[in-house]
């Protein structure tokens, strides 16, 4: 049997295990050979709630439960994550919201300080973006989650033969804004890559033979 000094000389080599697991939201778990293993948490890595809207999604918002709603908006949300829905002020954050949590937030909004009551509904268009050029498979492809120039150019089985890697154009369909991207550099370190958003155009040129 293990004395008082035992068990005190095994809580306290538990502790360092503990305190790491505390802050790096991990488990620990008893192994047969009677020590602690330190596993990352299961949700690490997990993929991004599809349902959470971002810059370049459109948003179809219908009110109603009042004799005069006001008109359904369909808009995009912006680069900068918002949207400016009718008879609202200020425009307001969507990107980073899940459908459910836009609506709750704007009837807030609305009801009681513009309608004394009303009903909306908010939904979410179909996400596709575009990879055009020296690629294996252009045309439309589904956004799923959260993605990178990487993944649309994966998306579309790689780059061609014939593809300049280093000229490649991504079109943000939000704003209009026009982006360089190199795939070499972006390849060879992560920090290169680029967010891609819903409706977003990657186009590959041809390089010169």
């Amino acid at each position: 049997m293990k004395n008082g000094f035992d068990y005190l000389r095994s809580a306290l080599l538990l502790l360092p295990a503990a305190a790491l697991c505390f802050s790096a939201g991990c488990q620990l778990l008893d192994n047969p050979g009677g020590r602690e293993t330190v596993l990352p948490d299961a949700s690490e890595g997990t993929p991004a709630n599809s349902d959470i809207l971002a810059a370049g999604d459109y948003v179809f918002i219908t009110y109603s439960g009042i004799p005069f709603p006001p008109q359904p908006h369909n808009e995009q949300i912006r680069q900068d994550g918002k949207i400016h829905p009718p008879h609202l002020e200020e425009p307001v954050r969507a990107a980073g919201l899940t459908v459910g949590e836009l609506r709750e937030m704007l009837h807030n909004l609305y009801v009681p300080r513009i309608y004394l009551q009303l009903a909306l509904t908010v939904k979410i268009g179909e996400r596709l973006f575009t990879v055009d050029g020296e690629v294996q498979l252009p045309g439309r492809h589904k956004y799923s989650g959260t993605m990178t120039v990487l993944d649309g150019i994966a998306a579309a089985r790689g780059l061609s033969n014939y593809a300049a890697k280093r000229r490649i154009r991504v079109t943000r369909k939000a704003d209009g804004t026009v982006l360089e991207f190199d795939y070499n550099k972006a390849r060879d370190n992560p920090n290169h890559d680029l967010p891609l958003y819903p409706e977003d155009r990657i186009y590959v040129p041809r390089r010169q033979l």
